[in-house]
């Protein structure tokens, strides 16, 4: 099966239209798919090769970061490339760099 296949058929599709994997994410709330590059066996992130089959190969040095803030989400449309920088620069931006206080 290709990869295509595989991701298209291992997601939910929310309100959002974020591509949600149906995987339990890490702890850090990425999820992790299974694939063989050279015939060993890896597990990197869903969304890095999402974008990789749907968008293209990842420059060097570069992350794969979500537009929607939604870690589980594979949606190449939802996926842009850019640097430790960029990806610190949309968060503040977006404000998600603020400290909620506790409601205790």
């Amino acid at each position: 099966m290709d990869m295509i296949t595989r991701i298209k058929k291992n997601i939910t599709i929310d309100d959002k239209g974020c591509w949600l994997m149906r995987v339990s994410p890490g702890n850090n709330g990425y999820a992790k798919i299974d694939v063989r590059v050279d015939g060993k066996h890896t597990r990197p992130r869903a969304h890095r090769v999402s974008y990789e089959t749907f968008v293209g190969p990842i420059p060097e040095g570069q992350l794969v970061c979500h537009k929607c803030d939604t870690p589980n989400c594979v949606n190449p449309e939802h996926l842009f490339t850019g640097t430790h920088k960029d990806n610190t620069q949309d968060m503040i931006k977006k404000g998600r760099n603020v400290k909620r206080k506790s409601s205790t």
